[in-house]
């Protein structure tokens, strides 16, 4: 394999592996939005306690902004919109 080739082929790792990362963080924020908006405020302070003490409209607009992330992480990507930033 000459130099350049070896280059092209971590490039190609490299950028799965980023792919991958970006994926992950974006379920997380997803996942954690889609507790939040959608589970009982009851059933949901049972796993995360700080969900009891704020207002259920707090709770609500945290969840929206959670996704909002999720899908804020991967979508500019993958439609290369502004790749580099």
């Amino acid at each position: 394999m000459t130099d350049s080739n070896t280059r092209i082929v971590k490039n190609r790792y490299l950028h799965g592996a980023l792919w991958l990362a970006q994926a992950l963080v974006a379920v997380s924020f997803c996942w954690a939005g889609v507790m939040k908006v959608a589970t009982p405020i009851a059933q949901l302070a049972l796993t995360w306690p700080w969900t009891g003490d704020l207002p259920v409209s707090a709770v609500r607009l945290l969840g929206w902004v959670d996704l909002a992330g999720g899908l804020g992480v991967c979508l500019p990507a993958f439609w290369r919109f502004k790749p580099g930033l």
